[in-house]
């Protein structure tokens, strides 16, 4: 009997290692802009889709938020990348990290007042660009940082 139950709680631990443990996945197609995403269902509890089609917006607990969204480039990536770091210090946060590359390009630090960090990704492919952005309070970074490598893993565009 022992041998069963050692069994089984195995047979548990492996299937919920994949994916970092996730319990649940969601997934969201955009034929618009050519791109799908999977989630951790279990963590976002609630998504809304906008009128205009090119994403989706993903809440979860303690203020987590994700925007996953398409859109029709017309300046280089270059231009854009130089426009939300812009944006960013415009709205006086502190970027601390930021790298910029042929076809994508990353943005992430800490808001205006300290509480909230960001993690921007951007995807860059002939006339379209898709972007990932994370929003999550400083206190829980240990907690989500981790998500983000598996959810870009999880985009395919």
């Amino acid at each position: 009997m022992r041998s069963i139950i050692r069994i089984l709680l195995i047979l548990v631990v492996v299937a919920l290692s994949g994916w970092g443990g996730y319990l649940s996945m969601g997934q969201y197609q955009n034929d618009k802009f050519g791109f799908s995403v999977r989630y951790p269902g279990h963590i976002f509890t609630k998504k809304t889709l906008p009128d205009a089609r090119d994403g989706i917006f993903l809440e979860g607990r303690d203020g987590l938020e994700c925007r996953i969204y398409g859109s029709w480039f017309s300046e280089s990536i270059r231009e854009s990348y130089r426009n939300v770091l812009r944006w960013e210090q415009e709205a006086e946060s502190r970027i601390s990290y930021k790298v910029l590359k042929r076809d994508w390009f990353v943005i992430s630090g800490i808001h205006k007042g300290g509480r909230t960090l960001f993690y921007q990704k951007t995807y860059f492919r002939k006339d379209t660009s898709v972007t990932m952005r994370f929003v999550y309070r400083v206190k829980d970074k240990a907690r989500y940082d981790s998500l983000i490598p598996d959810m870009l893993e999880g985009l395919h565009f």
